[in-house]
């Protein structure tokens, strides 16, 4: 005899507990008075359902195995709102925690996170300080997120990964735990930092993982490493990735800096940098491109560590084509040698396909350089 579906959920559950969803309205009233009251009535298994408004709260912390949403059907209509507080949202040793559809700003970070497991989808991070969302010695899965107008820390404008350090405070050891890290269809824009405008990730054991899955990349900038991204001791691959028009403020630097990691890009769109080389090396082996365009980097494309793989593993050095690189629209014209039609690789490269008719490639003049900038 099968047993009714409800029946065979409802014996996953301990005895005498059910799933609950706590509704919180931004005006204090509901099954709680603030979000923070809401997850310390919450327990493992129930949801935190946020109504449309801002909510003026910081050093907010969750619990293991709970859900903070916004109401179904109202992405991006829930904010946390720190204004000015050090961390809006902490996550410190929980386990299993999703946050879904919210907004996060004001704070110095947006969310922090400390040997914990979280996921994050179709959130926004925007407007904080130090960094949009700061992770150490945990497993972040986030997806369809922006982080935007983040930074001016250190380290990772949009995100900081840290994985562990060689010795813990306490003066042990650290042990081979592997930390695993994923963004899907995430945009990082006009993020700023000294390493790593967008993200930085450093593991001092090598213990860490992270994956950028058709990413964007934006006008991020830094001042000292890695205009879009600072990668140290972490091994980390980025597929479908466009990344265009970020900025570096030591030419001897580049869009990407990486050192002692394994770095892989494939079908990805490096393009228009300012101020350095498209991809720099800092020490240990050079990172592997397949079927990548790197083009109109300020400080030169396939130099350095990446000069023997222009040519090879269908990789190119041609205008991407872009259909509004002024305005923000990164799609591709019908004639992008990035499409599947029009290069040897037969694949897309990049996050994005096609926005936009043919069009038509202006080669630059000096004068027409320097108009940009004026």
């Amino acid at each position: 005899m099968r047993l009714p579906l409800a029946l065979l959920i409802s014996l996953t559950l301990p005895s005498g507990l059910s799933a609950r969803t706590w509704y919180i309205n931004a005006d204090g009233t509901g099954d709680a008075p603030s979000v923070q009251a809401g997850v310390d009535s919450a327990a493992a298994g129930d949801t935190v359902e946020l109504a449309c408004g801002t909510y003026y709260e910081h050093d907010v912390r969750l619990i293991s195995g709970i859900t903070i949403r916004t109401a179904p059907g109202a992405v991006g209509c829930s904010t946390i709102d720190g204004q000015g507080s050090a961390s809006v949202v902490l996550c410190l040793g929980v386990r299993n925690v999703s946050l879904v559809g919210l907004v996060v700003t004001g704070g110095g970070v947006g969310i922090r996170a400390w040997a914990s497991t979280l996921a994050v989808s179709d959130c926004v991070l925007v407007g904080n300080e130090y960094g949009g969302l700061s992770a150490q010695e945990s497993d972040i899965d986030a997806s369809s997120c922006v982080f935007m107008d983040n930074g001016l820390d250190d380290h990772g404008g949009g995100a900081s990964i840290w994985g562990a350090p060689t010795i813990r405070r306490t003066g042990t050891p650290v042990g081979s735990r592997l930390y695993a890290n994923s963004f899907e269809d995430c945009v990082f824009g006009r993020n700023s930092a000294r390493f790593g405008g967008a993200v930085a990730l450093n593991d001092g054991t090598g213990g860490t993982t992270a994956t950028f899955t058709r990413c964007v990349f934006f006008e991020n900038s830094a001042t000292r490493r890695g205009g879009a991204i600072d990668v140290i001791g972490v091994s980390t691959t980025l597929t479908s990735c466009t990344l265009v028009r970020n900025s570096i403020g030591d030419a001897d630097e580049g869009t990407i800096s990486v050192s002692w990691s394994d770095l892989t890009l494939t079908n990805s769109v490096l393009a228009f940098g300012l101020g350095g080389t498209a991809i720099r090396c800092g020490g240990g082996s050079p990172p592997l491109l397949i079927c990548c365009d790197v083009y109109g980097n300020a400080g030169g494309n396939w130099v350095g560590c990446i000069a023997d793989q222009y040519g090879q593993d269908g990789n190119i050095s041609e205008a991407p084509l872009l259909c509004d690189l002024p305005g923000g629209d990164l799609t591709l014209a019908k004639n992008s040698p990035c499409l599947p039609a029009n290069n040897s690789c037969g694949i897309r490269m990049g996050a994005y396909g096609v926005g936009c008719d043919p069009i038509s490639v202006q080669p630059d003049t000096w004068a027409r350089v320097k108009a940009r900038y004026r």
